[in-house]
């Protein structure tokens, strides 16, 4: 009999509790046994002493830096081949690289990261034959990094804007572009494709695919449930019995037989129609039906995919760089740039994080050749590459060399920056995310959840997963505020604190009397011995006035965090409060405060010379009016008056690498080619 693999042991070194605790519970979730450290010093002791499989360090951690910490590590005997992931909110994965070199780092991951990102890369890091990313880069020369791809390249390939057949043979029309055409074209049709033996059947309804069937056994729902663990073989043989005997679909027989609840049962269900359509996507050959009309549409259940995200996973999963350059009439050299118009929204798409920084460089008009190599994942940039072309989200520019002409998808011209249109809906979203937190973050339990006192389990059950999907840390991965997940990710903790609270009937009856008892109090007094007026969270306005302020602010919402800490400020004269509100003012009018601001922070640093905020603040300031030399002396100077300031070891780290890279950058110039 097969022996159970091991529980691998994670070492999560993170200072940030928030992240620290959203990282643990999700890797626990995923069979993980987890271990914590919140900064280097510990981190190393707790690494030798109980010898994880695995190490995740953050970069800017206490009393010892990540990087510090691993330099070490990799100088003891045990820990000179544990794998280790680096996490960096600040530093680029590049500017890691060059931190990190020779100290064989298994993966970087840019904060803010999908956990299912991480989980990824755990487990790639983990496998006994994973081996460590190399941190030193080939040069780049031609197409030597693209092997035998550019034969391929040059042969000819069908147009991806064709019109598509209502029959065909997918050699001709692959499946992505099939899809892709039917979703922007809204159309409502039953897709038929047949490859061997086998048949699938795609339903869409106004573009979206809502249904999918599968001749092949493994890919039937009771599988899935049983593969998922949320249905026994038992259980399964059993609702197969019953459903045979009534003729019933094997969902209702589920539900009948009560075990999945409805909600359940969808997610699983939706969950399972996704992998039907994205499993197509490794069928290459075979021909294709398309049957307009919606007669279908009252015999089935319409669970709405994404169709952007379906084409990526299926892209990504099976189609091979080889497969790809015979499509894409490009060379290694050719520059993609972004195309104004997509019908695809950020939801349907769902990027990843390197998919994120992808279209970054895509933006910044890199050729392919230099985003493999900044990616350093061949098959996964060509997959993500022809998916945005598919989807006309990119076109690309061939090099001068090849001599071919350009290749677009719609003719438009090269855009230098995003639609202002997605920039105010990310905007929207960031602040949206924030005023729920505000709203929530002191609410109770039963307020968090949206459930009644005597609530049953199933009912807190169900409302808790609605909570934990709409803040589950995986959504914000379009939204670039760090602020945003730091705070979503402290609600997602506080959503799994209410519900095991509440679910246990003599826990919640202790919470509930626990809060009666804070109502009373409440009553009784609203004021605090020094008459000054106390909210029912037990701060004072002014504390809370100032948190939601500096909220907006770290989230770049300027003109609403002022008048916040102007009111802060104003209720109770603090130093800090005053550093925040000159900033924040700053940053409100560059042009028209500048002045004031050099003049009020100084003045507010000589009046308290032992805060180290001010200091880092008007470095900040210096910094963005372009002198860099005095921000770094104050940056300096904040450390020296706090050696824990991490902000500012954070921002001379960054000036110091950017000043050796501009220095190395010179002495290139000068090196024999």
């Amino acid at each position: 009999m097969k022996q159970p693999d091991p529980v691998k042991r994670i070492l999560v070194v993170e200072d940030n509790e928030d992240v620290r605790k959203i990282v643990t519970i999700y890797l626990g979730s995923n069979g993980y046994k987890v271990l914590e450290a919140v900064d280097g010093i510990e981190g190393l002791k707790m690494a030798q002493e109980e010898r994880p499989d695995i190490i995740l360090f953050d970069v800017l951690l206490p009393r010892l830096d990540g990087i510090e910490a691993l330099k070490r590590l990799r100088k003891t005997p045990w820990g000179a081949d544990v794998p280790v992931i680096m996490m960096s909110a600040v530093l680029q994965s590049k500017d890691l690289v060059a931190e990190t070199a020779k100290l064989n780092v298994s993966f970087y991951l840019q904060k803010p990261f999908q956990v299912r990102n991480l989980l990824e890369k755990v487990r790639q890091a983990t496998k006994p034959t994973a081996k460590v990313q190399s941190s030193a880069r080939p040069a780049l020369s031609g197409n030597d990094l693209f092997g035998d791809l550019t034969e391929s390249a040059e042969r000819p390939a069908q147009s991806e804007d064709a019109e598509i057949p209502e029959m065909g043979e997918l050699e001709e029309y692959p499946l992505p572009l099939i899809v892709h055409g039917l979703f922007t074209q809204s159309e409502t049709c039953k897709l038929r494709i047949v490859s061997g033996t086998t048949e699938k059947r795609i339903y869409f309804l106004n573009g979206l695919s809502v249904y999918a069937e599968s001749s092949i056994p493994e890919e039937t729902l009771g599988a899935h449930l049983v593969e998922n663990g949320r249905l026994t073989a038992k259980q399964h043989s059993a609702a197969l019995v019953e459903m045979h005997r009534t003729g019933k679909r094997f969902g209702e027989v589920v539900l009948k037989q009560q075990l999945l609840g409805p909600h359940e049962l969808f997610e699983e269900l939706e969950s399972h129609l996704i992998h039907k359509v994205v499993s197509t996507f490794k069928w290459k050959a075979g021909t294709f039906k398309i049957e307009y009309g919606d007669s279908w549409k009252d015999d089935i259940i319409i669970a709405r995919m994404p169709t952007g995200r379906i084409i990526l996973d299926g892209v990504l999963k099976f189609w091979s760089s080889k497969e790809i350059f015979k499509r894409m009439r490009v060379t290694t050299d050719s520059e993609a740039f972004p195309l104004e118009e997509s019908q695809y929204s950020q939801t349907d798409l769902n990027l990843s994080i390197q998919e994120v920084k992808i279209l970054r460089l895509v933006k910044k008009k890199a050729t392919i050749n230099n985003i493999v190599a900044e990616i350093g994942d061949i098959d996964a940039v060509l997959a993500t590459l022809y998916s945005f072309f598919i989807m006309k989200r990119m076109g690309f520019v061939t090099g001068i060399s090849s001599g071919q002409k350009p290749v677009t998808l719609s003719g438009d011209e090269p855009i230098e920056s995003p639609q202002t249109s997605k920039i105010d809906a990310r905007h929207e979203a960031a602040n949206q995310f924030l005023a729920e937190y505000i709203k929530y973050r002191t609410a109770d339990y039963f307020n968090l959840l949206g459930v009644q006192r005597d609530a049953s389990p199933e009912e807190i059950t169900r409302a808790f997963k609605e909570r934990q999907r709409r803040y589950h840390p995986d959504t914000l991965v379009n939204i670039d505020k760090g602020l945003v997940h730091e705070k979503i990710e402290e609600l997602f903790i506080r959503i799994h604190t209410a519900h095991k609270t509440l679910i246990d009937p003599e826990t919640r009856q202790s919470y509930i009397a626990q809060i009666d008892d804070e109502e009373k109090k409440a009553h009784l007094t609203s004021q605090d011995k020094t008459g000054q007026h106390k909210t029912q969270s037990g701060k004072d306005r002014h504390e809370i006035l100032f948190e939601d302020g500096f909220s907006f602010l770290r989230n770049g919402d300027f003109a609403r965090a002022l008048p916040l800490l102007k009111q802060a400020e104003e209720l109770e004269s603090k130093p800090r409060y005053s550093a925040y509100r000159i900033w924040t003012a700053y940053l409100v009018a560059p042009r028209k405060m500048s002045a004031h601001t050099e003049k009020d922070l100084t003045a507010l640093f000589k009046k308290h010379p032992d805060l180290a905020l001010t200091v880092y603040l008007l470095g900040n300031y210096y910094l963005r009016e372009k002198k860099t030399d005095r921000a770094e002396k104050l940056f300096e100077k904040a450390l020296e008056i706090d050696p824990q300031n991490i902000d500012a070891a954070r921002q001379l780290r960054i000036l110091r690498m950017r000043q050796q890279t501009e220095t190395s950058g010179l002495l290139d110039l000068f090196k024999k080619k």
